[in-house]
């Protein structure tokens, strides 16, 4: 039997291969076995990082990669997945130490296959097998798109001419909307099974049928056209002007343009989510309802461009949180879908959206704007069928608000133990936890905050080299002032004001634990890594609330908690030993501002270090990052534990860092800083 897979069609176009290598012996020895076959082949070498960048923003067939300079195919897989070359296969040649147990991990990394070029026949086999799923894949992406071009401009003609439509598949009709039926005096009952003939009953019948076989066969060269027909809905002969457009694989839509005036035109908005749900599918879905909050006050000083502005940016926001489609119905209401493998994950993932009901921050053009939603969901069963269905559904979700799950209430009895500082180390505290200068606002600012619940968490997805630790998280805390973001961890006046720190820390924790322990239905692996003040070490009764908290979230994985302090300023104390021994990991933050911190590894022993800021400009000349590394050979040869880089905001010093011994990777070119917990792997 002939293998579809090494089918002569995939020479009729021209094969573009990226290789990555540093031996140009390989590169030539896989464009003549390519051309040696009668393939046309277009391919570039490269062996280093910023050419590889540049190569992304081009379109290729298959990458594959030998060796490089200064790029690892851990950086390129990484690289790819935030280019438009995310669904381009990446093939591993020839790798160094290769044993065939590993052959899994390297492929749960998201390399597509492993081959071997001493081995050119399986070698050749493989790579054609490549070449055809990825021409697949491109099939498939520009038919979508072609379909969502189509889908909005007979959405536009739609609109603008009030065309009557219909769905037909096979001659028969499965839908129509409301004009279509107003037109030939039908009701939904009756268009759902009639025959399309029965319907249009066109004067020239053999005409229209030959007209209609070349459209089912998906020519629509010649789909519109003009048909007489002879419906006795009409009471003479009527022109009717009708045009066929795809709709799914074996229907098509039929548009018949009219002069009636409606009230309301069919606007479809559930078309995107039927695709999503079609194309995507999911055991279980729910339809998600955003409603803005105080829109009107917002906007009304706008102008349209600053209105524009805004939407965008609101719409941009809500798929950050979502990641999801998110359909716009008017400026102020949005829709989304919200798809999982069961009903608990399901409702884990809509009720980690309950954060997003609290005041929040929007950015738009250098301007700060309060943003506050009403969210609601509904389950959705199926595909949508209709625009009535949809308002049914979208009625439903605004009806069922998200609220706090009942399992909360558990872990705010938590926040009711009581603490008491000794007169005698306040100054003490206050003594040691000066050191970090910071902007200086009011004390009363995070009390008032405290009281009205609403300090904020941020939660940030940090990247594990090793593969292992896919979802942990960096939680960090602040409130909003007059339209500002104030930072609460390492903030001047809370060090002055240890009784308030502490207070602000015991409600991060419980605050950070009820989502934690709402994650894990859906992720059981994941950890926390919480930033405090170094103050809440006095609170005598700290390692009692952890002790309460980790009892609560019995399913927590080993070390679900990490808890974060300043190395600046923070004195060994007993309380870190108490706290690893019942398996909450100790992180210190700020790591390598002096050299005083390197006394702290052998002394409090730390789990973590997550690398000051500054050390990360080092990863931007070749110089400088081997310096950093030889830091970081320093600190692990004192004690070893694992490193975390910081404010890797772009691509070029997220690739860098995979050039240094740092396991844990963090920035915003991996996951913004989001306001509930996501994975974005």
């Amino acid at each position: 039997m002939r293998n579809t897979f090494l089918s002569n069609k995939l020479k009729q176009t021209k094969v573009r291969l990226l290789i990555i290598d540093d031996n140009q012996i390989r590169y030539n020895q896989i464009v003549q076995l390519l051309t040696s076959k009668g393939y046309s082949v277009s391919a570039h070498l490269l062996d280093d990082l910023k050419s590889f960048e540049k190569q992304l923003k081009t379109n290729w067939d298959v990458v594959l990669f030998g060796r490089a300079y200064d790029l690892k195919v851990e950086q390129a897989l990484t690289l790819m997945h935030a280019s438009p070359q995310a669904q381009t296969p990446l093939l591993l040649l020839n790798p160094q130490d290769y044993d065939p147990s590993q052959y899994l991990s390297y492929i749960n990394r998201g390399i597509y296959d492993l081959f071997n070029l001493d081995y050119p026949d399986r070698f050749y086999i493989g790579l054609i097998r490549t070449l055809s799923y990825s021409r697949v894949l491109q099939n498939q992406q520009q038919l979508l798109k072609e379909l969502e071009l189509v889908d909005a401009q007979v959405k536009n003609q739609t609109q603008e001419n009030h065309t009557a439509t219909a769905i037909i598949q096979e001659g028969i009709h499965l839908e129509a909307n409301e004009e279509y039926l107003n037109l030939f005096g039908l009701s939904e009952e009756d268009i759902i099974g009639l025959p399309l003939l029965d319907v249009l009953q066109p004067e020239d019948i053999i005409d229209f049928k030959q007209r209609f076989k070349r459209i089912l066969n998906q020519n629509f060269d010649q789909a519109r056209f003009d048909i007489h027909s002879h419906n006795s809905i009409f009471p003479n002969t009527k022109t009717l002007k009708i045009e066929f457009f795809p709709s799914t694989e074996d229907a098509v839509q039929l548009n018949i343009e009219t002069q009636q005036t409606v009230e309301q035109v069919v606007k479809h908005y559930y078309e995107p989510i039927n695709r999503k749900l079609i194309n995507e599918p999911a055991s279980v879905n729910a339809l998600i309802v955003f409603k803005l909050r105080s829109f009107d006050e917002t906007t009304q000083q706008f102008n349209q461009k600053q209105m524009a502005n805004y939407l965008e940016a609101v719409q941009a926001f809500i798929e950050e949180q979502i990641h999801n489609t998110v359909i716009k119905l008017t400026p102020s209401t949005y829709v989304s879908l919200c798809q999982s493998s069961s009903n608990d994950r399901l409702n884990s993932k809509i009720m980690s959206l309950f954060p997003l009901t609290k005041s929040q921050l929007l950015k738009v053009s250098d301007q700060n704007y309060a943003l506050e939603f009403d969210i609601g969901a509904c389950p959705l069963i199926d595909i949508i069928q209709n625009q009535e269905e949809f308002d049914f559904l979208f009625a439903q979700a605004l009806s069922h608000p998200i609220e706090a799950e009942p399992q909360n209430a558990v872990f705010d009895e938590v926040e009711t133990i009581e603490f008491t500082l000794f007169e005698e180390d306040q100054p003490e505290i206050e003594a040691k936890q000066s050191v970090i200068p910071e902007i200086q606002y009011e004390p009363h600012y995070f009390a008032q905050a405290l009281e009205k619940n609403s300090v904020h968490l941020k939660y940030q997805q940090l990247y594990d080299k090793q593969d292992t630790n896919l979802y942990i998280y960096e939680v960090t805390s602040g409130i909003i002032h007059e339209n500002e973001w104030i930072n609460i961890c390492d903030a001047e006046d809370l060090t002055n004001d240890p009784e308030l720190s502490i207070k602000l820390d015991r409600w991060i924790l419980v605050e950070a634990c009820k989502q934690l322990n709402n994650f894990i239905i859906q992720y059981p692996t994941a950890k926390l890594l919480i930033n405090l003040n170094s103050a809440i070490l006095d609170d005598p009764q700290f390692v009692n609330l952890i002790t309460k908290l980790l009892s609560i979230m019995s399913n927590a994985h080993k070390d679900a908690l990490i808890l974060q302090f300043s190395a600046n300023g923070v004195q060994p104390t007993s309380t870190f030993a108490t706290l690893q021994s019942q398996r909450v990991a100790i992180s210190l933050r700020h790591f390598g501002q002096n050299k005083e911190h390197i006394i702290l590894l052998n002394q409090i022993k730390p789990d973590l270090c997550y690398l000051d800021g500054q050390l990360t400009k080092m990863l931007n000349s070749e110089k400088t990052l081997l310096t950093l590394q030889e830091k970081i050979q320093q600190y692990q040869d004192i004690y070893g534990a694992d490193f975390i880089l910081s404010q890797l905001d772009d691509m070029n010093t997220f690739a860098n860092a995979w050039n240094v011994d740092a396991r844990y990777l963090q920035g915003e070119y991996f996951q913004k800083k989001l306001d509930h917990l996501i994975d974005v792997n």
